[in-house]
């Protein structure tokens, strides 16, 4: 699978590239510049579903290591614009004194990468996508209200979207493949 993927991602780089080509060399007041938008529309939208499958397919264990989320929200905001489209606003709020994070960074690109996917198609006439970081402290009463979490230090990650939402039916089941 990465290996086609990697295959196909080549061919979409060309696609985009040629379409870039043509878009200048088109009017803006001609139909056909429309139409070479939406191809190049479409191929930057495959090439963030090959980029997931690259993630996906990576045959090595998780690499965990220290590193700025802010930083890596940032170096995904371009791509990530290019894949909603136009008509959806990206609105960040990133915690200027953010700590590290220690954790496996492709795979943390690859959850922010989906959910920003999972919204975009949510909010097929636009909206708004936020994203969110800032520093939680968790004292020993957490496990009054959340049973699971334990004290600590803990850097929150926070997307949402105002999209047509989950139904109720499907939340139990958000988490399986």
């Amino acid at each position: 699978a990465g290996g086609v993927a990697h295959d196909f991602n080549n061919l979409m780089t060309a696609i985009q590239v040629s379409s870039d080509v043509a878009i200048m060399k088109v009017d803006e007041q001609n139909a056909l510049h429309r139409d070479i938008k939406e191809i190049r529309l479409a191929a930057l939208r495959a090439s963030g579903l090959i980029r997931q499958l690259l993630l996906f397919s990576r045959k090595h264990p998780m690499e965990f290591s220290s590193f700025s989320l802010n930083d890596s929200i940032e170096s995904l905001l371009k791509m990530l614009h290019r894949l909603i489209g136009e008509d959806i606003k990206i609105r960040i709020n990133l915690d200027d004194d953010l700590w590290a994070v220690k954790a496996d960074a492709g795979n943390i690109e690859q959850v922010i990468m989906n959910l920003a996917l999972n919204a975009r198609d949510a909010m097929p006439e636009g909206g708004e996508l936020k994203i969110k970081t800032e520093n939680l402290t968790f004292t020993r009463d957490i496990n009054k209200s959340m049973p699971e979490a334990h004290a600590g230090n803990f850097v929150c990650l926070t997307i949402k979207d105002t999209g047509i939402g989950i139904p109720r039916e499907n939340l139990p089941r958000i988490f399986d493949p």
